[in-house]
């Protein structure tokens, strides 16, 4: 199942036509026009791999956070992050946010020098 995620989310971060069909015809997330980050909650991503991976929504979530998910998609430039929470792992808003563009935001000045 990871790997599908994970590949899922390369393609989000490459803006693969594929993946933006998905998130199109997705009621559960969208791309944030103000960040270009992908927003989406677990039980909206359980429903793009819950045909694919015949698991259950907990069996899905504990996968998911028992996974390196992270670590394997900061070796392609994004990560994971929390947009909003609620205090509730179930209605949490999370964001999947391009590495590679952080580090063009970020002052090529350094502190001290500016």
């Amino acid at each position: 199942m990871q790997k599908s995620i994970v590949s899922f989310f390369n393609e989000v971060l490459q803006r693969t036509p594929s993946s933006l069909q998905l998130i199109a015809a997705s009621k559960a997330m969208y791309i944030d026009p103000k960040s270009g980050s992908l927003i989406f909650t677990l039980p909206g991503l359980y429903q793009l791999f819950e045909k694919e991976k015949n698991c259950s929504y907990k069996q899905f979530r504990k996968e998911l956070y028992q996974s390196d998910l992270n670590l394997e998609l900061s070796k392609q430039g994004g990560r994971i992050e929390l947009f909003s929470s609620t205090g509730k792992v179930d209605t949490n808003v999370y964001q999947l946010v391009s590495l590679n563009k952080e580090k063009t935001n970020h002052s090529s000045v350094l502190p001290g020098l500016e």
